[in-house]
């Protein structure tokens, strides 16, 4: 069982580099029929082949790993290969699947670059984790890497437009230079691959932080950046559970010129938030938080969802006014939170979200929209109602929903137009 990367072609002004494979045919089901590709917004070629093949490599050798096939190429940057080795076993810890011992990879020759780099970058989304590490490193003048085809599909131009003016335009990051990258890192492989894991979910468990990072690797010898900055998602202060970014993998990610650091793991979400309002009190101008992927808004956020009411929630209970960050609300947000957490809450780490905030609500400090004694009397029922739910109300992965999910994967351009039809009428 075998890939052979056969080449790597050039096109639109050196910009996108698409690469081409083929694979026998025991292992051919993993992989779409579209190739592999990455377009960035500046000319590549002068990359090494190496450091081009990161990319390529970060997204199929886990693949190979589980799937337990191996990988051929010319040739690979030696710190990344024991960056791969490293983090092979590291995954071994965490899954009950038997991970042979040697990289599954086979090249012609290892190389090494000396270059010296100096500057320092980040993943940039706009959101809580994003905005906490700019906000701890903004001395040091980071490039802003933002990325199409993960969280945006490729095929969502209108988010896509509304994320890029929204970073060209919000001042606090105005000084700050910014690269765009867009892949098929989710499109190329097929369902299968999530039934690697027992409880699918490979790009959440395994594909994410190796992937989102190493899709940087050309930007970063093009711009000389020795460290790339990836926010945390979760916390050390949760029940540890794997994930697919998280310091014990992402801190393992490295090649010759450039490291990987996770930044802010020490710190749960609502001390994020914290974080976000005190560095704010330095500027002027507030970070407008991006916290929100609903297919649907017409504005920054939807400020309905349990990830934008949670968001505002945090920022009131601090005594902050959400809708200088980001959000459009009033006092009915009380009722929102409430009809939202009726149903319980759908994992266990959104239930710690909300138990910390409820744990650190202050009244003397609480942000009033209009009615003090209206607003405080809301709040108490939230409380009630979040110290009240039970685990049992803690969504799993039902049969259903496992079924939803092979079926916009098997069939993407028609869950697409489903879409672009709610869109427009619904």
């Amino acid at each position: 069982m075998e890939l052979k990367l056969n080449s790597i072609k050039f096109s639109r002004n050196n910009k996108r580099i698409d690469f081409e494979y083929s694979t026998t045919k025991d292992i051919k089901k993993y992989f779409s029929d579209e190739s592999f590709f990455i377009e960035f917004e500046e000319d590549i070629s002068s990359v090494p082949f190496e450091i081009l093949i990161i990319p390529f490599l970060a997204n199929v050798m886990p693949i190979a790993w589980f799937a337990g096939f191996n990988v051929n190429v010319e040739s690979v940057d030696s710190i990344f290969l024991e960056s791969l080795t490293q983090l092979k076993k590291e995954f071994s810890k965490y899954y009950s699947i038997d991970l042979p011992e040697s990289n599954n990879l086979k090249y012609t020759q290892s190389l090494r670059s000396d270059l010296k780099f100096t500057n320092k970058a980040m993943l940039f989304s706009g959101g809580v984790d994003a905005y906490t590490t700019y906000l701890r490193h903004v001395d040091e003048d980071l490039h802003l890497i933002t990325i199409k085809g993960a969280d945006i599909k490729l095929n969502d131009s209108a988010q896509w437009e509304d994320l890029t003016n929204y970073l060209e335009t919000t001042d606090l990051i105005n000084k700050n230079i910014k690269h765009y990258i867009s892949s098929n890192i989710r499109d190329f492989i097929t369902f299968e691959v999530d039934k690697l894991l027992p409880n699918l979910g490979w790009w959440g468990k395994i594909q994410h932080g190796l992937s989102l990072t190493c899709l940087s690797a050309p930007i970063c010898y093009i711009h000389q950046i020795d460290i790339l900055y990836i926010a945390s998602t979760r916390s050390i202060k949760m029940k540890f559970s794997p994930w697919g970014s998280m310091p014990e993998t992402d801190n393992l990610i490295k090649w010759s010129n450039s490291t990987i650091f996770h930044d802010g793991y020490e710190l749960s979400r609502f001390d994020k938030v914290t974080t976000i309002l005190n560095s704010s009190d330095n500027y002027t101008i507030k970070p407008p938080l991006r916290v929100c992927y609903n297919e649907f808004k017409s504005s920054l956020n939807c400020n309905e969802c349990e990830k934008c009411l949670r968001t505002m929630f945090s920022i009131m209970v601090q005594g902050k006014d959400p809708n200088k960050y980001g959000f459009e609300i009033d006092n009915t947000v009380y009722e929102r939170i409430f009809n939202k957490l009726q149903n319980g809450f759908s994992t266990e780490g959104t239930k710690m979200y909300w138990m910390e905030m409820i744990e650190n609500i202050n009244l003397s400090n609480l942000f009033i929209f209009s009615d003090r004694e209206s607003e405080i009397n809301n709040l108490t029922k939230i409380k009630e109602l979040v110290n009240n739910i039970s685990d049992k109300e803690i969504g799993v992965v039902s049969d259903f929903n496992k079924f939803k999910y092979s079926i916009i994967k098997k069939f993407p351009k028609t869950f697409t137009i489903y879409l672009n039809f709610r869109r427009k009428f619904l």
